[in-house]
């Protein structure tokens, strides 16, 4: 299957994006997933823009106030402490202390890893 590279102009900003010859990109940017929502639900792009970003600042106030967030029949969001650890600094060849940090992992529900599989398996055959 050949690749191309393709540079996309969002808001003033330059997203590199590996694009497929079968139309699918390696990822979905933001202005991408309001345009797929406003056109399946009618609305606006500007309303679809403004629905999706209160989402993503609610989700993202929940984080930072250490709550999980379960979207149902899609996963969870969720914190892990991660302890501090010993690391070593190759350029100096000293040991160097990591400190402890929170990290935001997902985790999908068992509907959602269903539909990715069997969406795989149909594409590998």
């Amino acid at each position: 299957m050949a690749i191309w590279w393709v540079f996309r102009l969002r808001y003033k900003n330059f997203y590199l994006c590996r694009k497929q010859t079968n139309g699918y990109s390696e990822y979905m940017v933001k202005q991408e997933l309001v345009g797929k929502v406003s056109a399946e639900t009618g609305h606006s792009r500007l309303d679809s823009l403004a629905v999706l970003e209160s989402m993503l600042r609610h989700i993202s106030k929940a984080l930072h106030q250490g709550e999980n967030v379960a979207l149902r029949g899609f996963g969870t969001l969720f914190l892990k402490e991660r302890a501090a650890t010993k690391g070593f600094d190759i350029r100096r060849r000293q040991v160097v202390s990591i400190p402890p940090r929170a990290v935001v992992l997902f985790r999908a529900c068992r509907e959602l890893g269903m539909r990715v599989d069997q969406a795989y398996q149909s594409r590998i055959k």
